[in-house]
């Protein structure tokens, strides 16, 4: 994915069940989900393409109890974007980590307060050949 483009958008809700029937009779999105450590993960879909993410809100990186749409941007290099963002006034809220299968995260406020995710995808796993 291009640097600059949204990678993935989430929803961190106080009430997954409310959230998941109100954007299906919204939106019309069908749910999958998934057991993760200390929760259930749901991936909000249309057709068979997946458009967002529900997390109970206590496991977000915003320390809310009110629900919150959170968007993350694709950047080429986290750790510069994160360093460059900070230089200019954000407050990072989530260092960059590493996550498995996904890529290397942090989440920020922008000098206004909004908070926004950055991802490093990580690259494609190497073919193996034999």
């Amino acid at each position: 994915m291009p640097h600059g483009e949204i990678a993935w958008t989430e929803l961190f809700s106080n009430d997954v069940s409310g959230s998941k029937r109100f954007y299906a009779s919204v939106f019309g999105w069908s749910y999958d989900s998934f057991p993760t450590e200390g929760y259930e993960y749901t991936v909000a879909k249309t057709a068979d393409v997946a458009v967002a993410g529900l997390t109970p809100v206590m496991f977000g990186p915003v320390n809310t109890t009110q629900s919150y749409w959170l968007s993350t941007i694709e950047v080429d290099d986290v750790d510069l974007a994160v360093a460059t963002a900070a230089a200019l006034g954000a407050a990072i809220i989530q260092q960059p980590k590493d996550m498995a299968n996904i890529g290397r995260f942090a989440v920020l406020r922008d000098p206004n307060g909004a908070a926004i995710g950055l991802l490093q995808t990580a690259p494609p796993e190497a073919e193996e050949t034999v």
